[in-house]
């Protein structure tokens, strides 16, 4: 899981980075916006009234500027709208720039980065509201330098109107943008979760493979090979030649059942069938219970891995494909002569003659009949489905005693 935490970090990192610059540009942008405000107020020709209103104004726009980076700047890059900070920074901004715009119109400058920050600041409609506000101080402060003509009046008043529709809606993109990001982000983290556990299930299928074919092959030729080191030594009597064969073979034996013990799943090396299906069955988000009947005995270890992988498919069907299902029933039974486990849910079932099985049914079957046993699913619309595999492992069995 090293590789899919790696990529969600890069991931993460990535947004991050993109998010950092985008907050640095609007500083930059916003420190711009005030620096030319203070330069257009200044550089107006005096009137008949002199500067001191100009100079309040920007005096007021300074202060402003201190309140942004000592309250914006940080109520900006919180994650969630509103934060901590940002109801009294929107009150300042009020407090500064209407008296600001009031005194000299050309505060209103500015505005260019005002109302964008109002909907970085607080969500659509409230945004919209600090806006306007902000937008009704720069009307009157014109309006009180023009004399009111009410075409000007109307002109100024509807292009705000436009100018607050269209932040509106570049807010509304610019959030859509942030969650289509986090949403490339998530897909991201997924794919590599995925990628990862594909990679696992296939090297622990790879490891089943080979624990099967060894235990197949190399297993069973030890055990008829000791067999007949046995048998040779009771027709032709003692020889060290044949108790050297004999030897060999059965520590040969013993290794290789190791190696196969190894190679098998998890969960049957730290416990038994009936414990490791116990766990699967309590880790299931499935309604699902264990029962089981007769003295649970070892199987081998090719045996348990099938009858647990049979489960581990079976549970996985029926999460994918009777999701609705209230209970599923999980059950082994040890006898004599062979293993059973059944797995039963009530489902919504199916018509067996309409579906082929897919590749879960037939990997299923494959595995229990190449241990030497059968499959039996039964199933019918509306009556739930039954997994039922059978596997013959006599309780006792003939074993070299080379």
């Amino acid at each position: 899981m090293r590789a899919a935490m790696g990529a969600g970090d890069q991931a993460d990192s990535g947004a991050d980075d993109v998010r950092r610059g985008s907050f640095r540009n609007w500083d930059a942008y916003f420190a711009f916006l005030l620096l030319l405000t203070l330069v257009t107020i200044t550089s107006l020709p005096e009137d008949d009234r002199g500067d001191l209103k100009r100079t309040v104004a920007a005096g007021l726009l300074v202060a402003l500027g201190v309140a942004y980076a000592a309250l914006g700047r940080r109520a900006i890059r919180l994650p969630r709208r509103p934060g901590p900070g940002t109801y009294p920074f929107a009150a300042i901004m009020v407090a500064l720039f209407v008296p600001a715009v009031l005194l000299a119109p050309a505060a209103a400058t500015i505005m260019g980065a005002l109302a964008p920050l109002s909907f970085l600041l607080l969500r659509p409609v409230r945004a919209a509201a600090l806006a306007g506000l902000l937008t009704i101080g720069v009307i009157v402060g014109i309006l009180r330098e023009t004399g009111f003509p009410w075409v000007l009046t109307v002109s100024i008043m509807l292009g705000l109107l436009a100018c607050d529709a269209l932040l509106g809606w570049i807010d509304r993109t610019a959030r859509q943008s942030a969650e289509r990001a986090e949403l490339i982000d998530e897909l991201r983290r997924t794919r590599a979760d995925l990628a990862e556990i594909s990679r696992e299930r296939g090297a622990l299928n790879e490891r089943e493979r080979l624990a099967r074919e060894i235990h197949d092959t190399l297993t069973q030729g030890l055990t008829s090979i000791g067999m007949l080191v046995q048998a040779a030594m009771a027709d032709l009597g003692p020889d060290p030649r044949l108790e050297l064969a004999a030897r060999t073979a059965r520590d040969h034996l013993a290794e290789t059942r190791a190696v196969v013990a190894a190679l098998a799943p998890p969960s049957l090396t730290t416990g038994s069938l009936v414990e490791a299906l116990r766990r699967l069955v309590d880790d299931s988000a499935l309604p699902a219970r264990l029962a089981t009947d007769g003295p649970p005995r070892s199987l081998g270890t090719n045996v348990e891995t099938v009858l647990l992988r049979v489960a581990q498919e079976a549970l996985a069907n029926v999460r994918r494909h009777a999701s609705c299902a209230r209970e599923v029933a999980v059950s082994v039974e040890f006898t004599p002569d062979d293993a059973r486990l059944t797995v039963t849910d009530d489902g919504p079932g199916f018509d067996l003659a309409r579906t082929s099985g897919g590749y879960g049914l037939g990997g299923m079957r494959t595995r229990v009949e190449q241990a030497g046993g059968e499959l039996v699913l039964t199933s019918a619309p509306g009556e739930g489905t039954t997994v039922e595999a059978v596997i013959p492992c006599p309780a006792r069995t003939t074993a070299p005693s080379a």
